[in-house]
């Protein structure tokens, strides 16, 4: 087999993205892995499916056990790519219905077109992390269901240089014909904030719009659905570019200039101005039955307004997220006698110029895995050898243990104390920061190894 780009450490496969389309990952060969004994055959990505789908149903053991595969590795390393085939593999490998099959294969592009965005490490970077349960029954996959984490939602409104918003903007400004943009209220693409200036490839992004909608269509949503999601988008985007000015108040009114954005985005979200208005330039609060009304200066109102935006399309994936898993599950219930495969794809380690509190959740997340890593490559394998009185040399390794101590502690780690914080009306960075550090030295000794992935 050509381009060899994948082999085993142990039980773990390690696979080198090629950044290009190589010919070992067609059915021909996807039947070779489910036909032949594996140790016949290379080290391949099919091959881990297909040894998962047979412990699942018990291979040489007595007891079938559900399963699970970890994709890890840093951004654009492949691993959204390996959780298609995976899926492609185990769907063609069980056999069971078609229709299903297909719907669940098109659960990816709709997941990415909402998921993920361009950075400028990875064209198509997954900007949040997955969990894909299959269910199996008789051997034959019978429903599915996503769990999703992490949504990178403050791409929404704000992308660092050489890096775009969520793909879906694009799909729809640059794939919808006149008549959709008009009954949506979809404008020009450079009119919008959210969206950077650097708007190239038209023709990539209409052909992306093409693959939402089938995969829409094909996973199950109806008509009305889709346009519902496209009209929430364009609210997004209107919200957007509302802008504020001082008043003589104190407080803020909307720009003369952006009054038209503020009705477009009302009726996009199907609400009252006036209720939208007041969400954005004050904040109201009830005390012993009296309305209290704060009002909001100029940064405080672009906060909000941001806010609003970003809350909006987490709170749309995520019904796109259990709208898919009502279609896959239907009548099929969790807790019946199926068995599973669950495969997680979450981020890599990130580590920009500018590193912001998901940088901090995505790392601390991974931070999570590496330790199972090494407890599963490193102290259990020690443990195998004690066992059978097997000398082998004392293997050191970098143990992060103190690190996630560091965070997840209670009640002086990381998270709790910014939790605590995080409560008081008047909290700031610097004040946070003094705070949280002479607490958290407490905690643990952070291994200052230069050699050490844990330190970033």
């Amino acid at each position: 087999m050509a381009a060899n780009i994948q082999t085993y450490i142990g039980d773990i496969l390690v696979a080198v993205n090629p950044f290009q389309d190589l010919p070992i990952y067609g059915t021909e060969v996807s039947d070779r892995f489910s036909s032949q004994h594996l140790t016949s055959l290379p080290p391949h990505i099919f091959a881990v499916a297909d040894r998962t789908y047979s412990a699942l149903q018990g291979g040489t053991q007595s007891i079938p056990r559900n399963q699970c595969i970890v994709i890890s590795g840093d951004s654009g390393a492949g691993k959204t790519e390996s959780t298609k085939l995976l899926l492609r593999h185990l769907v063609r490998r069980s056999r069971g219905n078609i229709q299903l099959g297909q719907q669940i294969l098109q659960v990816n592009p709709l997941l990415e077109a909402f998921g993920n965005a361009q950075t400028v490490m990875n064209q198509n970077s997954s900007r949040f992390g997955k969990y894909i349960q299959l269910r199996f029954r008789d051997g034959a996959v019978r429903g599915a269901k996503i769990n999703e984490y992490l949504l990178e939602k403050s791409r929404v409104s704000h992308q660092d240089d050489g890096e775009k918003n969520f793909h879906i903007f694009y799909y729809i400004l640059y794939g919808t014909s006149e008549e959709e943009k008009n009954l949506i209220g979809l404008l020009d693409p450079s009119l919008y904030r959210y969206i950077g200036r650097d708007c190239t490839e038209p023709d990539r992004w209409h052909v992306g719009y093409q693959k939402v909608c089938n995969a829409m269509r094909m996973v199950g949503f109806t008509e009305q659905e889709e346009l519902d999601l496209k009209v929430v988008l364009s609210g997004i985007l209107s919200v957007g570019n509302i802008v504020f000015e001082p008043d003589d108040t104190g407080g803020v009114v909307v720009s003369p200039l952006a009054i038209g954005w503020l009705k477009a985005a009302a009726g996009q979200f199907g609400v009252q101005e006036e209720d939208l208005l007041n969400c954005l330039i004050c904040t109201i609060s009830l005390t012993r039955g009296e309305s209290i009304r704060r009002l909001h200066s100029k940064q405080q109102a672009d906060d909000s307004r941001d806010s609003i935006a970003r809350v909006v399309y987490a709170r749309m994936f995520g019904w796109i997220v259990t709208k898919v898993n009502e279609l896959l599950l239907g009548d099929l219930n969790m807790k019946e006698d199926t068995q599973e495969i669950g495969i997680l794809d979450i981020f890599g380690f990130e580590n920009f110029s500018v590193n912001r509190f998901e940088q901090l959740c995505i790392n601390l997340a991974n931070e999570q895995l590496q330790h199972f890593f090494n407890h599963h490559i490193f102290q259990m394998e020690q443990q195998h050898y004690q066992e059978e009185g097997i000398d082998q040399e004392n293997v050191t390794f970098n143990n992060n243990q103190s690190i996630l101590e560091l965070f997840l502690a209670r009640p002086w780690g990381v998270l709790s104390l910014l939790d605590e914080q995080s409560s008081f009306p008047q909290v700031c960075i610097s004040g946070a920061a003094q705070f949280l550090w002479p607490c958290t030295i407490t905690v643990c000794k952070i291994n200052t190894d230069p050699h050490s992935q844990s330190e970033n």
